[in-house]
């Protein structure tokens, strides 16, 4: 991502094997001077880390500044389900106080200063800002069939993980932690349809396994219809029997809150059949920019060939 200097962030994540347990390094670069116009000089800006894990290391996702001027980044759990137990090289206690969270990193302190602005999220792959400066996240659920989330992620609240996904009141396995008394968990957006794994009734959100990923919002130099909106891709499933097909495409997203204050919203499909597209990004005005992680579509094959970087712009732009 880029700050309003036009320097250049690049988060990266690295296993560190060099100590027990095994630690993730979380280190964010920033360039350090201009060449040909470009931010260059890349050096270590900030950096943290937590223990690893064998399968689960979501780690830092996505970063982007906020309204306020401040470095976001999505820390996802290392963990399924908040699940514990004993290795000699992995730490098995579960989650930790930095992850399964969305991160506010203070770039006005030398150092920056890390808090964590939000809780309960296992992996907000993507996330972005309303016109009016409101967050929204997408969140990819567990291996379990729990919906798949799209959050209006307000700070301080917690959004369920590890103890509750989407709307349910079960565990979602049997040795998932119990939540500490007295904790609220905040709902995700209630999907009315017609898409995105609607059948009737709202769901919260999309289908299981359906891998929502980037998210964009739609300001005013798009058409009417569009303009206010979100799009958001969806990776498609690459858990369940590969006969399910959910995801592999673009959604818009027209949401509203309801009597209660809470955001609701309607899925349209806008793209589909897609090679896993994993991200979307704004370009020149009224263009966007579809990032294909490859053109696979099966659980069963490597994830090759190559995907593709599409193009979706505004008519005469």
């Amino acid at each position: 991502t880029l700050d309003r200097q036009k320097r250049l962030y690049i988060a990266s994540n690295q296993q560190n094997k060099a100590t027990r347990p095994y630690q993730n390094i979380v280190t964010i670069y920033r360039s350090s001077s201009v060449t040909n116009g470009h931010p260059s000089e890349l050096k270590p800006w900030f950096q943290t880390n937590y223990p690893g894990s064998p399968a689960y290391i979501h780690a830092v996702e996505n970063i982007a500044f906020g309204p306020d001027g401040h470095l976001y980044a999505g820390n996802g759990g290392r963990t399924d389900g908040g699940l514990t137990g004993a290795d000699s090289e992995w730490y098995g206690g579960g989650e930790t106080p930095i992850t399964g969270c969305l991160w506010r990193i203070k770039s006005d302190s030398n150092p920056p200063v890390l808090e964590v602005y939000a809780r309960g999220t296992r992996n907000a792959y993507g996330f972005c800002w309303n016109d009016a400066g409101e967050m929204f996240a997408t969140e990819n659920g567990p291996d379990a069939d729990a919906p798949e989330e799209l959050n209006h992620i307000e700070e301080g609240k917690h959004y369920g993980f590890p103890f509750r996904f989407a709307d349910w009141t079960k565990k979602a396995y049997p040795t998932s932690p119990e939540p500490p008394d007295g904790l609220a968990f905040t709902l995700p957006v209630a999907n009315l349809g017609p898409d995105g794994g609607f059948s009737g009734t709202p769901m919260f959100t999309f289908d299981p396994h359906s891998g929502p990923g980037g998210i964009v919002f739609l300001g005013k130099e798009f058409p009417e219809g569009y303009r206010g909106t979100f799009l958001l891709t969806r990776f498609g499933n690459f858990i369940r029997s590969p006969k399910d097909n959910s995801g592999f495409d673009v959604l818009r997203a027209t949401l509203r809150r309801n009597a209660e204050g809470r955001y609701e919203g309607h899925f349209h499909t806008v793209l589909s059949g897609l090679g896993r597209p994993i991200d979307i990004h704004q370009g020149a005005p009224g263009k966007l920019y579809i990032a294909e992680y490859s053109r696979s579509t099966n659980s069963s094959d490597s994830y090759g060939p190559s995907g593709r970087i599409l193009e979706l712009s505004v008519a005469g732009r």
